[in-house]
């Protein structure tokens, strides 16, 4: 079966070499409005010169960038009567089309007719039907399951698409099945977007306690490092702008994360924010901050803390 990106490549490749000798007037390089499509598009299909498809994929092309997908839906139809032949380009651009303007039953069937002529959907074919689908509400795990068993792959595009796209119509659980089985793979390796995706899903429908554990989760296996703690804060800060209430235990994973790599001002500085954001400190979290600071000679930070801790009757 033959590789549709190849195909593409071959294809762009070879009509980039090929002069317009079909009209005298050539297409400009770049069209960025409707009237210069439309205008263009009848000049191609109403002269007597011979019709290319290369210059109706730019067309096609051009309505894309500039989101006029039911524009060049319509224009292929009108290409048909003329004969000329879609190419892989056109079908990929048309299935891009249907997916945005909610026609998912053309862009499955151009998948089928892909199929029938013996290519084989790269993953660019792929990840356009799943965010057609995200784009639609109708997003589901039996794509995923089929495509699979049929001997496609997923990338990292796809599968931070396909969470997404299930999160967003409240199947929180679903992008956490997927989450786990990505957890599972070495080819693809789940990153801070769709953990971030999940958590903030999770919040969403109330699940506090599944977003505990896979923030801790994450924390613990993924961002320890400087770099890593950086992204971490970014979840705590987005989750506290949208006015999440977290529990102590995930502050204390948190302060107890950057305690070990040696940021002692932002640890203090998250330690401090906890009652502002209602969260009282527990023993935990000051045993934590307050070794760490005699640990690394400041004493009279870790003492001050220590008095506290005691006049709260944690010790």
């Amino acid at each position: 079966m033959l590789s549709i990106s190849r195909l593409r490549y071959a294809f762009l490749s070879v009509s980039s070499s090929i002069p317009n000798r079909q009209s005298r007037q050539p297409l400009p390089s770049f069209i960025d409005n409707l009237d210069d499509a439309v205008s263009s598009f009848n000049r191609i299909l109403y002269t007597n010169s011979t019709k290319s498809i290369i210059e109706f994929n730019k067309i096609l092309s051009s309505l894309v960038k500039i989101n006029h997908y039911p524009t060049a839906s319509s224009f292929s139809q009108q290409m048909e009567p003329t004969g000329i032949q879609p190419c892989i380009v056109t079908l990929s651009i048309l299935m891009n089309c249907f997916c945005h303007i909610g026609k998912l039953n053309f862009a499955f069937s151009i998948l089928a007719k892909f199929l029938k002529l013996g290519y084989k959907p790269d993953i660019v074919i792929l990840t356009t039907l799943l965010k057609g689908l995200c784009l639609n509400g109708k997003v589901n795990l039996c794509f995923h399951d089929d495509v699979i068993v049929k001997g496609f792959r997923f990338d990292h595009v796809s599968y931070a698409t396909l969470i997404n796209g299930l999160c967003k119509i409240g199947r929180t659980r679903a992008s956490v099945l997927v989450l786990r089985k990505i957890e599972l793979m070495v080819r693809v390796k789940p990153d801070v977007v769709m953990y971030n995706t999940i958590i903030d899903s999770l919040c969403k429908d109330k699940l506090l306690t599944d977003a505990y554990v896979y923030i801790l989760k994450w924390l613990r296996r993924k961002f320890l490092l400087m770099c890593s703690l950086k992204d971490a804060q970014k979840v705590y800060d987005d989750l506290l702008i949208k006015d999440y209430h977290l529990a102590v235990r995930m502050y204390t994973v948190m302060v107890n994360g950057l305690c070990k790599e040696g940021f002692f001002d932002e640890a203090l500085s998250l330690f401090s924010k906890m009652e502002d954001n209602g969260c009282t400190p527990d023993g935990a979290t000051y045993e934590i901050i307050i070794r760490a600071l005699f640990k690394n000679d400041k004493h009279d930070k870790a003492v001050k803390l220590l008095r506290e801790m005691i006049a709260r009757g944690l010790l």
